[in-house]
C-alpha cells in the first residue's frame, strides 16, 4: 500500500503503517451482532482531531488516515492492505507491533494505528485497497500467512471464506455519523465476513 508512517515515537518511515493499536471503552450492548468501522482522516478543525470519511471521499496525496471498529460480539478481527502496483499485501492487524489481540472484546473501540498514529499516503494515485475479515472465530490460514502474504495467496484464502461465510444475511448500512454497520441477522452460530474497502487517492 502507498501510504507512510508517522508517529511521535517513532522516526522511521515504512512501506505501510504497522503502529499499535489501543482500546478505548465505549458503551454498547452486547446482546446485538453487530459490527462498525469507519476511516478517519486527519482533520485539524475536527473536535477530536479527525473526521470520519464516507465511502466516496476522495482522498489526496499526504492526506492521514486511519481505521477504527468495534464489535457488539467478541469479534475477530484482520486487516490488510495493498497499493495498485503492489504484489503483496501487508497484515495491518494482528500483527508482532501491536500489542494487542485481533480478539475485539464488546464494549471497545480500537483504532489502527493508534497513539498519534497515522496511515499515509505517498505521491502515488490510485486504488488503496484493504480487505477487512471480521469473524466470531478465529482464522488460522489468516494468522498463519505472516506479515507480508502474496495476492495470489491472500485472494485464494479469501475465496475460501466466502464459501464458508456466514448464514443468514447481513445488513450493511453508512450511518450519518460516518460508520458503517454490520448487522448479522438470525443469530448465526458462525460469522465469517469479508468486506473489501476501496480508497481513491488522487495528487493533491
Amino acid at each position: 500500500m502507498h501510504i507512510q508512517q508517522f508517529h511521535t515515537a517513532i522516526a522511521r518511515i515504512l512501506g505501510v503503517a504497522l503502529l499499535g493499536v489501543a482500546s478505548v471503552g465505549v458503551s454498547h450492548s452486547a446482546s446485538k451482532l453487530e459490527f462498525e468501522y469507519s476511516i478517519e482522516v486527519a482533520a485539524d478543525r475536527a473536535a477530536d482531531g479527525a473526521q470520519r470519511i464516507r465511502s466516496d471521499h476522495i482522498l489526496r496525496t499526504g492526506d492521514r488516515f486511519r481505521v477504527a471498529f468495534s464489535s457488539k460480539f467478541n469479534a475477530f478481527v484482520y486487516l490488510f492492505a495493498r497499493g495498485d502496483s503492489e504484489s503483496n499485501y501487508t497484515r495491518l492487524f494482528p500483527h508482532s507491533e501491536i500489542e494487542a489481540s485481533n480478539l475485539v472484546r464488546p464494549n471497545f473501540e480500537v483504532r489502527v494505528p493508534d497513539r498519534g498514529g497515522w496511515l499515509a499516503l505517498d505521491e502515488r494515485p490510485g486504488v488503496e485497497r484493504l480487505v477487512m475479515v471480521v469473524s466470531n472465530r478465529a482464522q488460522p490460514d489468516l494468522e498463519e500467512v505472516g506479515e507480508e502474504v502474496e495476492r495470489d495467496r491472500l485472494d485464494r484464502i479469501i475465496s475460501q471464506l466466502h464459501l464458508t461465510r456466514s448464514n443468514g444475511k447481513v445488513q450493511t448500512k453508512e450511518l450519518d455519523s460516518g460508520w458503517t454497520r454490520l448487522r448479522f441477522q438470525g443469530r448465526p452460530e458462525r460469522i465469517v465476513h469479508v468486506r473489501h474497502i476501496y480508497l481513491t487517492h488522487h495528487l493533491r
